[in-house]
């Protein structure tokens, strides 16, 4: 019986749930969890699948609340996100052998995660059909993998189930043991140990996000401190995704001003352009009756998808105003005055608010001075760029290894490729590039050379009007044949 989900490790996607060039409503999540693996993201496509992969609400914790929420502003067309669950190094598995003859292992199992959770798994070993064995996984009592095998390999390859459990070859031959019936293999040993995860720890987890799983939105919900923050933003930098960061809800604007100072002076001004700071947190209702403080950033992933998803390839419609209202917030923790509203939005903050219409963003900018760079200072701008760039990869890539002049193609025509990706952006309303003076708002030159693009590697670089300031966002990108970079 197949686990709801399917794990994604950096190469892999979900039969029937590729993603396509261009789509940039993917978002990406890091935080505490009372299960699940630790050492890749778990790709989640419905609201139904959280407690199988992450468990429940616990404690200090914002993630499932959070991915409720996100879901929730997702809409009716669904969202789709990655999940990663930060390691500390005090938790452990919980492991069980599956005995053969004189008692040595012929199966070696292992929970698919650290934590207490996996100490209510047990397998019972029974005589099968034909001479093989059936093996019976339940959780807690209920039956989740039932299987029958005749080797070992095929007993590791059937009852193998991601989320639940990992199966090795012991060192005993086949069959393993046949168990009681009222005395299974109990798996014993975890520890959960996620109120201890540290900001360190968060911030390991972001490396694993791979450039494989694509554009989208990156947040670590309801962690606040430098370090974290920090590390968003760069890795926003490096990836090309867009940073949604939460910031304390408190009421302090000097302190919510002073750290966006922060965030807009890291790594000498070019780490804010690729995200937004939100404040204050959101006020959901999860059950009946029960109102609880989430952190904003996933509700505003949600509504970016929601957003995205109802008018493909215009990413320069903002999810904020009262068109774009959350579809489980009741309320805001905080309401700032209407000079503070103006020197948290001068200092690059997007402001969360309950307007009659709903709750809502109410900007869509990112943390730059927008004095200085007025050309990254709307976030739709950003989303614009990561959308072209990831098609015109995708379109390069085409060209790979690919002789060039002679008999082959010329640069003209890879230059025309990316052009072709550039045009819609810049021909249809609230598409995302800005003509100014009759230009196009983009203009493309390839800087390889014919010899390196053989070789299997195209330089490409992009100059976009991503908003009505004259200025253009110059951007280059190299599309090589195992990875990208930008």
């Amino acid at each position: 019986m197949p686990a709801p989900g399917v794990p994604v490790i950096e190469g892999e996607r979900r039969a029937g749930g590729s993603r396509q060039a261009g789509e940039v409503d993917t978002a990406m999540f890091v935080g505490p969890a009372l299960r699940g693996p630790v050492d890749r993201p778990i790709e989640l496509t419905s609201p139904a699948e959280i407690a199988y992969w992450v468990g429940e609400p616990f404690g200090g914790s914002h993630l499932v609340r959070s991915l409720l929420s996100y879901f929730a502003d997702c809409g009716e067309k669904g969202g789709r996100a990655f999940v990663v669950r930060p390691a500390d190094a005090t938790a452990t598995t919980a492991k069980a052998d599956v005995p053969g003859a004189g008692n040595a292992p012929v199966l070696k199992l292992e929970a698919d995660g650290p934590g207490a959770w996996a100490n209510s798994l047990t397998l019972a070993v029974a005589a099968g059909s034909a001479g093989r064995v059936l093996l019976t996984l339940k959780e807690s009592g209920v039956t989740k993998v039932t299987v029958e095998a005749g080797s070992t390999q095929e007993a590791i390859a059937r009852l193998a189930t991601p989320g639940l459990i990992r199966v090795e070859a012991g060192s005993a031959a086949w069959p393993p043991t046949v168990t009681q019936a009222n005395t299974p293999i109990a798996m014993a040993g975890g520890v959960s140990a996620d109120a201890a995860v540290t900001d360190a720890n968060v911030v390991t987890a972001l490396g694993l996000f791979g450039r494989s799983l694509g554009p989208g939105t990156i947040a670590a919900p309801g962690y606040t401190s430098a370090l974290v923050r920090e590390a968003l933003f760069r890795h926003g930098r490096t990836f090309g995704r867009h940073v949604l960061a939460d910031l304390p809800d408190i009421a302090d604007t000097a302190t919510l001003v002073a750290t966006a100072a922060s965030v807009r002076a890291l790594d000498s001004e070019k780490a804010g352009r690729y995200g937004q700071l939100l404040w204050p947190w959101e006020v959901v209702t999860i059950g009946p009756y029960v109102n609880v403080n989430v952190p904003p950033s996933a509700g505003q992933a949600g509504r970016l998808a929601r957003t995205d998803r109802n008018h493909p390839q215009r990413h320069a419609r903002a999810a904020a105003g009262p068109q774009v209202t959350s579809n489980i917030s009741i309320d805001v923790t905080r309401v700032p005055t209407d000079a503070d509203w103006d020197l948290l939005a001068d200092a690059g903050i997007t402001v969360i608010r309950k307007e009659p219409e709903g709750v809502c963003a109410m900007d869509a900018i990112t943390v730059v001075d927008p004095q200085r760079w007025p050309q990254y200072y709307f976030a739709s701008g950003h989303r614009t760029i990561m959308a072209i760039i990831d098609q015109a990869r995708a379109a390069v890539r085409t060209y790979l290894f690919t002789a060039l002049d002679g008999d082959g193609v010329r640069l003209e025509t890879i230059r025309g490729v990316v052009e072709n990706v550039c045009k819609p952006y810049s021909e249809e309303p609230l598409s995302g590039l800005f003509s100014v003076d009759g230009d196009r708002g983009y203009s493309v030159t390839i800087t390889s050379t014919s010899a390196e693009i053989e070789a299997g590697k195209v330089r490409v670089q992009l100059s976009l009007r991503t908003s009505p300031s004259v200025r253009m966002v110059v951007i280059e990108f190299t599309a090589v044949a195992v990875r990208d970079r930008l």
